[in-house]
């Protein structure tokens, strides 16, 4: 059934801006998501490290997703995205993200979500709010 989730969740995710931007998503389990993303010259900003837009949508998406297999039949959108940026990433190099569970209640999901870079040094914390409403 995850092969069959993850694939399920790449499709919802194509043509969308997560898929514009080149994220991919690698992993699902019960309350929990992984997903990557290799930082090509347009993820920049003029510094050239990678911009702090691109943490948040690769955050916002896969912490989202996570809500989203955890209520599959609600619309789900996100009412709060805190983002704490430890470090940056540079070009070629990739970004791995996760995105879990933390408390669902009907109508409300919360979770909070990493970033790592290939060698495991933390890049980003968050955590997020998403508001799921049936119907």
């Amino acid at each position: 059934m995850t092969e069959q989730t993850l694939a399920w969740l790449q499709e919802e995710g194509r043509g969308t801006f997560f898929d514009y931007i080149g994220g991919r998503l690698t992993a699902v389990s019960d309350r929990r998501l992984e997903g990557e993303v290799t930082i090509e010259a347009h993820h920049l900003n003029h510094m050239g490290i990678t911009h702090g837009g691109v943490y948040a949508a690769m955050l916002d998406h896969v912490m989202g997703y996570a809500a989203y297999h955890l209520k599959p039949k609600a619309r789900v959108v996100t009412t709060n995205l805190s983002i704490h940026y430890v470090a940056p990433i540079r070009l070629a190099g990739r970004m791995k993200v996760s995105g879990e569970i933390v408390h669902a209640t009907r109508q409300t999901i919360t979770t909070k979500g990493s970033i790592y870079d290939e060698q495991g040094e933390l890049l980003a914390l968050a955590t997020a709010a998403y508001r799921a409403k049936e119907g």
